[in-house]
């Protein structure tokens, strides 16, 4: 009991600090704290100590170098702290992957949470790692160039970061769950990446405004995809697929 009132007031420290930082707003806090809140109370530290990892690497990353990311990068719809939206895509799949394993003890769950949390920890460190890059992206279903900040645009830097992310991801889970779960999702934290470029690439939302400016905000002319496939939601398929993927190998390996 004393250890996880000490994660929580460590979880509300976290939570204040990033809110004060901007780097989530007041929706966000509340959905950081909720889902730190289900992992504490419901005994899973380890697995928190994953989702903070998360967490705490990306935030870090978007400060760093965050004008000239922002300079390169004109056409993302969601700038600014993440609210509750972006906090469920992101981690709905690993919480919901956290209260089965607790209730069932089938550790195929956890194994799908770290492919889950691979998985949006790789997209996350593609994003940020892949803005600093100085080639034209290309988009990955046929390598043709890309204006930056386009979904299924990628470089050779932002992939590089993209396995990284999965790799830190994973490799701090070996530390609690060995080797054999942190090796599946490391894999499967690269397949939710890809997944995640190709569901940018064919299916995302683009729109070209009245000025002719490419974006991903809803205004203007629909151009490509579907109005209702935003980044959130390629995020929180992309989480579903990686953590899938996880849950999947674990079962027949």
């Amino acid at each position: 009991m004393t250890l996880q009132l000490i994660a929580q007031v460590f979880s509300l420290f976290v939570g204040l600090f990033s809110y004060r930082r901007q780097s989530i707003s007041k929706s966000g806090l509340g959905a950081l704290l909720l889902v730190s809140g289900l992992f504490i109370w419901l005994d899973q530290l380890p697995s928190l100590v994953i989702v903070f990892s998360m967490f705490a690497s990306s935030s870090l990353l978007s400060k760093y170098k965050k004008a000239q990311k922002e300079k390169a990068e004109k056409v993302v719809a969601k700038s600014g702290p993440r609210d509750w939206v972006q906090a469920v895509c992101n981690l709905g799949v690993a919480t919901a992957m956290m209260i089965a394993y607790e209730f069932t003890g089938e550790q195929a769950f956890l194994v799908g949470l770290v492919g889950s949390v691979a998985s949006a920890n790789a997209d996350s460190w593609a994003s940020e790692i892949g803005g600093l890059s100085k080639s034209t992206p290309v988009l990955i279903t046929n390598f043709k160039p890309v204006q930056a900040g386009i979904s299924g645009g990628i470089t050779l830097l932002g992939t590089f970061g993209g396995i990284l992310g999965s790799l830190f991801i994973t490799g701090i889970s070996t530390l609690f769950f060995g080797y054999q779960i942190a090796l599946i999702g490391f894999f499967a934290g690269i397949a939710g990446l890809f997944f995640d470029s190709y569901l940018g690439a064919w299916f995302q939302a683009l729109y070209k405004d009245e000025a002719g400016n490419v974006t991903e905000n809803k205004t203007g002319k629909l151009t490509k995809g579907f109005t209702w496939m935003d980044n959130d939601v390629v995020n929180f398929m992309a989480t579903l697929f990686g953590g899938v993927v996880a849950l999947m190998l674990s079962l027949i390996a």
